[in-house]
Order: C-alpha cells, then structure tokens, then sequence
C-alpha cells in the first residue's frame, strides 16, 4: 500500500515539475516564430532563415523596415539574432494576424478623436453666434 502511495507521489511530482517546463516552451515567442516559419526551435540564425523570414513576410503583405535593406547591410548574424530577440513577440503577433485588432483599437481611437473635435468645432461656432 505504501509503495503505492509513494508511487502516485512520485508521478504527481514529475507531473508537477515537467508541466511548466512545456508551458514556458509554449510562451517562447522566438520558438513560436520558428514554429510559424516551419523550422525547430533550434534551428540556426543565419542568412538562410533571414531570407525566410523575409519571404513570409512578403508572402503575407507585411513590410518590416529594419529588414529591408538585407541581411549583409543590417549587420549579418549579431544584428539579426538581435533584431529577432526584440521582436520575435510583434512578429508572431503580425504573422499571426492580430493587426486586424490593432487596426479596430486605431480606428477606435480616431473615430474618438473626431467627435471630440467635432464637439469642440460646434461649441466654437456656437459661441461666435452669440
């Protein structure tokens, strides 16, 4: 009985203690941008998945200033894996289609913007009339 009990312990705290190891997998925007790429998350930075990354990007109508001017001119291998460590978050969110919320948010905003002008235009007007 008691090796039973340890047993079910034992399986509880591997459970326990590899669980968040694969979650904190899952929340690695570099690996999730790998994973949208069809590449391992230990796949090599190098000129190679630069011009992949340029390619679905182009593919999905997405322009990326920082790397538009080549892999060569941006500063080769350190620069982009640095390009990539700061951006691999934005770039998911892009690739993955979250700019059409982004665009709502804006839109939002302008659409706020303009009544809010529209009401100070009104109540200027309304006291020149007086």
């Amino acid at each position: 009985m008691r090796e039973k009990q340890s047993l079910i312990k034992f399986i509880l705290i591997i459970f326990m203690v590899f669980t968040p190891i694969t979650n904190l997998n899952a929340d690695n925007p570099k690996g999730k941008l790998f994973e949208l790429l069809g590449l391992s998350e230990n796949a090599s930075v190098n000129e190679e998945l630069f011009d992949l990354l340029v390619e679905k990007l182009e593919e999905l109508g997405i322009e990326e200033e920082d790397i538009s001017d080549g892999y060569e001119f941006m500063g080769g291998n350190k620069a982009f894996k640095t390009y990539l460590n700061k951006n691999a978050t934005r770039l998911v969110k892009l690739m993955q289609g979250e700019t059409e919320v982004e665009e709502k948010v804006v839109d939002e905003l302008v659409q706020k913007e303009d009544g809010f002008l529209f009401e100070k235009f009104d109540a200027i007007e309304s006291s020149e009339k007086k």
